[in-house]
């Protein structure tokens, strides 16, 4: 929880204090555990109990913890000695924070409660209706937020989660990660991020809130951006390889619009992830796009984009494994001669591969690839003489 200020209503002195962590402090911080990554920023820091549950995340490259309360810095500063990854500043909210200063995820618990007309002193106040805080935050955490960036805000029933709600559709998309009843009220941690929108070759593509099973999740909706986009056609794909697991699910088509609203693919571009990752986990990769595409040539389904699949396999990473997700079937198309594996041997042999696989001190026989790649069909091992190349 952030700082909580209490105001005197007749000398309007401030009593400043450190909010030790409570229910809600360990809800949040459940959250951070699995979402914290990159450059984090913890506002109104108190305690630092986000921000120290944050650096102990794999993903964390560094950790600034902020409060308006000078008394609070000084306390994190005492607890965190020799980490050259944190950084302390006293702030009121984003005021001591340049354009320069951006964060991929950004944690906070704020004064979430409404005033009380008989007390006035409580020490979790957020202003007059208890969200007037928040907004002020969100006005200002989208000039600090990376693109791919995260938020983590917690939040009461009482500070009006419908009004919450409306102000943040306006330039974010959100979903509700956990939520917890204490007595006259429910606490709810929400994962926010900006507003995304892509333009492709014959569809725009943004993120969106949606009505899921009765919960509102982050998707994505697709629709046409010329006439030569038809939603119906990557819908009737989808559907087909949804059952086959491959692909983003597939959640409404949307015939009227000529849009289709699917989920939300987040992960790493398959050429960053070969850039980034260990021999064997770059072989598993290739192992699991390779059984997938199989699995599209038997279904007489090509996906057109595989030599240079760059922007069409995002790698995930779920309970610790990193999955392949194809995303865009748009140029997608039923034939009777599918290329799929053949256009990804293209891919594995190209001099853009060549280069990370040599830095990598991985080899790669181009020779026996392309021979695979002139009589695969027949090949019901195909899988495994793929990898076999990969040395």
């Amino acid at each position: 929880m952030s700082l909580k200020q209490t105001r005197d209503s007749q000398d309007h002195n401030f009593t400043k204090m450190i909010y030790e962590p409570q229910e809600d402090s360990y809800m949040l911080a459940e959250q951070v555990k699995t979402y914290a990554h990159g450059q984090v920023l913890d506002i109104g820091t108190g305690s630092g109990i986000q921000g120290i549950t944050a650096l102990k995340n794999a993903g964390v490259k560094s950790v600034s913890f902020s409060d308006i309360n000078p008394e609070c810095v000084s306390y994190v500063k005492q607890l965190i000695k020799g980490d050259k990854r944190v950084k302390f500043i006293v702030s009121d909210l984003f005021e001591k924070f340049d354009s320069k200063d951006i964060f991929d995820t950004i944690i906070f618990n704020p004064p979430y409660l409404p005033e009380d007309e008989y007390d006035k002193t409580i020490h979790n106040v957020g202003g007059k209706k208890g969200y007037e805080i928040i907004f002020k935050f969100l006005e200002k955490a989208k000039e600090h937020l990376s693109e791919d960036g995260t938020i983590l805000l917690l939040f009461s029933s009482l500070s009006k989660k419908r009004n919450i709600d409306d102000k943040l559709k306006k330039d974010y998309v959100f979903e509700l990660l956990s939520e917890k009843s204490f007595f006259m009220e429910r606490l709810y941690v929400y994962k926010i991020e900006k507003k995304k929108k892509f333009k492709g070759h014959r569809g725009f593509v943004e993120t969106i809130n949606y009505n899921y099973q009765k919960k509102n999740i982050i998707a994505v909706s697709k629709y046409s951006r010329t006439e030569f986009y038809y939603a119906k056609k990557e819908s009737d794909i989808l559907k087909i390889l949804n059952k086959k697991k491959i692909g983003p699910k597939l959640y409404k088509y949307d015939k009227k619009n000529n849009k289709i609203i699917m989920e939300y693919i987040r992960g790493e571009r398959i050429i960053n992830f070969i850039n980034t990752h260990e021999k064997k986990e770059i072989i598993d990769i290739i192992k699991k796009v390779l059984e997938q595409l199989t699995i599209m040539d038997k279904l007489m389904i090509n996906k057109q984009e595989m030599t240079n699949p760059y922007k069409h396999i995002i790698i995930r990473k779920e309970n610790d494994t990193y999955n392949p997700v194809m995303i865009d079937f748009e140029r997608a198309q039923k034939t009777d001669r599918p290329k799929n594996i053949t256009q990804f041997i293209q891919f594995l042999t190209s001099g853009r591969l060549n280069h990370i696989f040599i830095e990598k001190r991985m080899k790669i026989d181009k020779n026996r690839l392309m021979v695979i790649a002139k009589s695969y069909k027949d090949n019901k091992k195909v899988e495994k003489d793929i990898l076999d190349c990969i040395k």
